[in-house]
Formats: C-alpha cells, sequence, structure tokens
C-alpha cells in the first residue's frame, strides 16, 4: 500500500507542476544542457572502453580453468534453441545447472537424455519453489549459489548464447571484480530486434559510465558464488536481477560491465511482442524501483509525469523536457552503436528509430504503469527466462 500511494503523489505532483510551471528560462536552457550531458557521456564512454582493453589484456585466457565455472538456466519449454545453445556449452567441457519449471514440450525428458551421457557435467533439477512471490530465476540463482561447488558462476538465459573465446576473456577478470557482466546483443535485420538491440547497447553504456549505477541485467552475468551464499530473494520483489544488483552493491562487490565482450540473445521478433515484453519488464522494474529506491523513483515519476500530461496540455517546459531527453537518448544511443563498429548512417537511423520507442515507453508507458499499479498488479504473471 505505502508503494501505491508513493507511486500517487508523484503523479499528482507531476500534474500540478505541469499545469503551473512554464518558465521560459527553462525552456531556453533546456536543449543546452542536454547537449552538454551527452558530450560528457561520450567522453567518459571512450575513457571506459580503452580502460576495458587494458583490463582485459593483463591475464592471459589460458591461465583460466572452465572447470572452476557453472553456467546456471531457468527454463520452461525452451524448445530446440535452448537444445542447440546446450549442447554446444557441454561440447566445450562447461558445467551446467538447468533448472526446469515443469515443461511439458519435451525439454525436461532431453534434459534427463543428455544427464546420462554427460554425468557430473550436466545437473538438471525441477525448480524448487516456496511461498514467495518472486522470479522463477530467483529460486535458480539461491539454490545454485548454496549447493554447487564451483567459485564461478555464471547466469544465463534459455536462449543466450556465450562463446568460448569470450567466457574465458571475462573470466580473467575475476582477479580484481566480483561481478562481470556482458553486453547483450540481440543479432537481426528485422525492426524490432533492431530496436530490441539499439537498447541493449545504450543500456550497457549507461551502467558502465556510470550514469545508471542502479540498472542490472537478468542473464550474460559472472560472478563469485561465495561472495553471494547468504543470497535471498525477498517476496514481491519481480525483477530479480535489479535485485541482485542491489544486493550486490549492499555486499560491496566489485562490479563491472563489459563493452567490448557480448553475450547474444533472441529478441521478440515483432514490434507488438516487444512491446509487450517491455512493459513487463518496466512493471517489475517500478515495483522493484518504489520498494529498493523510493526517493529516485519518485523524482522519476513526478517528472515523467510533468512531461507526458504537461505535452498533452501543450506546457512549454514539458515539451522542452521531451525534446532535451530525445536529443540525449539519440546522441547516446549514436555513440553506443558506434563503439561497436556500426555504420554511421545505420547507428543514425536506428537511434532515430529507437528513441521514438524509448521515450513512449519511458514517459506514457511508464505514466501509465504508475496508475494502474494496483490493477496490473493482479494480474502480472511471470514469462519464460526467453527472450
Amino acid at each position: 500500500m505505502r508503494v501505491y500511494i508513493l507511486q500517487y503523489f508523484a503523479f499528482v505532483f507531476g500534474f500540478l507542476i505541469s499545469v503551473f510551471v512554464r518558465l521560459e528560462l527553462i525552456v531556453s536552457l533546456l536543449p543546452a544542457i542536454a547537449l552538454l550531458l551527452a558530450i560528457i557521456a561520450i567522453g567518459r564512454l571512450r575513457e571506459v572502453i580503452e580502460r576495458e582493453k587494458i583490463e582485459l589484456n593483463k591475464v592471459s585466457p589460458r591461465k583460466v580453468s572452465l572447470d572452476k565455472l557453472r553456467i546456471v538456466f531457468t527454463v520452461k519449454n525452451a524448445g530446440e534453441y535452448f537444445r542447440r545453445n546446450l549442447e554446444y556449452y557441454l561440447g566445450i567441457g562447461l558445467n551446467i545447472a538447468v533448472f526446469d519449471d515443469f515443461s511439458n514440450d519435451g525439454t525436461w525428458e532431453h534434459l534427463k537424455e543428455l544427464a546420462k551421457r554427460y554425468g557430473d557435467k550436466l545437473s538438471i533439477l525441477r525448480l524448487p519453489r516456496d511461498d514467495r512471490v518472486i522470479h522463477p530465476k530467483a529460486f535458480a540463482i539461491e539454490y545454485a549459489v548454496k549447493y554447487y561447488s564451483e567459485p564461478y558462476l555464471l547466469i544465463l538465459d534459455a536462449d543466450t548464447m556465450v562463446d568460448k573465446k569470450t567466457i574465458l576473456k571475462a573470466m580473467t577478470l575475476f582477479e580484481r571484480y566480483d561481478v562481470i557482466s556482458l553486453t547483450r546483443r540481440n543479432p537481426d535485420k528485422r525492426i524490432a530486434i533492431k530496436i530490441a538491440d539499439t537498447e541493449e547497447l545504450t543500456n550497457s553504456c549507461l551502467i558502465a559510465t556510470g550514469i545508471s549505477k542502479n540498472m542490472f541485467f537478468g542473464s550474460g552475468f559472472f560472478f563469485k558464488r561465495k561472495l553471494f551464499e547468504s543470497l535471498t530473494f525477498p517476496d514481491g520483489i519481480f525483477s530479480e536481477d535489479s535485485e541482485f544488483g542491489f544486493q550486490s552493491i549492499k555486499a560491496g562487490a566489485r562490479r563491472i560491465q563489459l563493452l567490448t565482450l557480448e553475450a547474444k540473445e533472441e529478441a521478440p521478433k515483432s514490434i507488438m511482442r516487444l512491446f509487450k515484453q517491455r512493459f513487463k519488464w518496466l512493471f517489475a522494474g517500478s515495483n522493484f524501483n518504489f520498494t529498493r529506491y523510493p526517493v529516485s523513483s519518485l523524482i522519476a515519476t513526478t517528472l515523467f509525469s510533468f512531461i507526458a500530461l504537461g505535452t498533452f496540455m501543450g506546457n512549454p517546459v514539458s515539451l522542452s523536457l521531451l525534446g532535451s531527453f530525445g536529443l540525449w537518448v539519440i546522441l547516446l544511443s549514436f555513440a553506443a552503436q558506434r563503439a561497436r563498429r556500426i555504420s554511421f548512417f545505420s547507428a543514425f537511423v536506428r537511434s532515430l528509430v529507437f528513441v521514438t520507442f524509448y521515450i513512449s515507453m519511458m514517459v506514457w508507458v511508464y505514466s501509465f504503469v504508475v496508475v494502474a499499479h494496483p490493477v496490473l498488479l493482479k494480474r502480472f504473471r511471470f514469462a519464460p527466462t526467453v527472450h
């Protein structure tokens, strides 16, 4: 109930200032401020990439042992794509743990066959549960940190592919870091997947440059198991990735978001499916943020409701904020793509398409999520851990 009250308070406050705040000075300064912040972020991005390259060359991958790593999957009706991924990982000698959330498409039967063939290399379990309402992956992570012996764990979704070279390269960083995150990529030519890929690149840059310290990805990350042996996910926290990130900060973990090492994933193939997926993520994330970061969430809700409602009323400050935010997102997403050697023209076009989707989700859809939170909470269901 406290979360609802805070959300509505911030939303109403945003509406009130959209009615009364119309300062022309603010309108004229906002685009310049957005441009300056984007330039600073881009400069920071270049520094981060150069430092990352130096970090990755300090230790040879030949000194890394794959026997010290266990990959953890949580799956439900994962299908053929996951089976191919799994056989690749087993083929290069990795230790695997698969937690099956009671699949009924033949996934469990296939896992049992593979377990007979690969023995101790493949551990398969039905997903352990209790009365808590948390993401299925959270149960799997809790079990893995308590009952497996490997010092390092890699959390992947069923559709995530990370090649052997990338795994070895990332593991060289364990001498200096406790949590290592890869940049997630969605390789495909379809518009929806290009939008998703641009978002992943942009979010990785936000994390790596320190702009968004609270954001954390739910797959494609390594961590030292011993540091999280007492890890538990509280009831009612739907965003297990954000919660893991929150607890890693509390534990004092040394974290790094890599920009040059990637995990390839599937993304929704249509705009509507992408929208539905991001809508669920936004709801789970907003629920988490209001619980763990109430002050920053109040500020964000106030700001976004001010932009969303003020834009419809023709408030010049709201319109200027909207345009300035859009400019900042375009420049940052463009720089993120260029850093990964996407062509100038392609990066520019993708940024223009992406900013429309991103602002729609972050401003208007987020405002709707806040208002409709109690209704959405009753209807919320966890999706399988597959893009």
